[in-house]
């Protein structure tokens, strides 16, 4: 982990293959080769590295957490929602990853599924201002403009300082 946090993840990739030579149902060393391997731009490798973290411990949150930004940052929408729904049956009260499967569902234009994950993240956590703001969008998207309106107003109340939450509102305004 030092390499990693030194920014020499070429050193700390062969150190985390060394301790999973030593021990291959290491988890946590796949876990932070991969992130390595992300770091480096390299999220195929890192998908490799996480998948085999699962097959040792499937109940790994972190592997699923990654995994899905790896797999976001290979514009693969439909792997990181496979990865965010494992970790909503492994927490089934975590709104950031309801939050997260909403975003993936947003960039693909399933309205109504990214909707839902956000009214579920809301549901869990009543302050996360960003679900306000990204259900404001995709009903934004849907053209139902007077609610989206109000999770605008919402996620503005939640944290006033939010650029993104005026703009979605900005743009709502625009099209009322």
């Amino acid at each position: 982990v030092s390499k990693g946090k030194l920014e020499n993840h070429k050193g700390a990739i062969e150190d985390y293959t060394k301790a999973i030579e030593l021990d291959p149902e290491y988890a946590n060393a796949y876990i932070n080769r991969g992130v390595s391997k992300g770091k480096l731009e390299n999220h195929k490798g890192a998908i490799e590295d996480y998948t085999k973290a699962i097959k040792i411990d499937p109940e790994y949150v972190n592997a699923y957490v990654n995994s899905a930004y790896s797999k976001n940052n290979l514009n693969d929408n439909f792997g990181a929602i496979f990865d965010y729904t494992r970790l909503i049956e492994l927490n089934p009260k975590d709104s950031w990853a309801y939050r997260s499967r909403g975003d993936e569902k947003l960039n693909l234009e399933d309205f109504y599924g990214a909707i839902y994950d956000y009214t579920r993240a809301i549901e869990i956590d009543p302050k996360d201002a960003i679900a306000y703001n990204n259900r404001c969008w995709s009903k934004y998207k849907m053209e139902k403009y007077k609610n989206a309106l109000t999770d605008c107003n919402k996620s503005l109340l939640i944290n006033p300082k939010d650029g993104n939450s005026y703009d979605s509102r900005g743009d709502v305004n625009f099209a009322l």
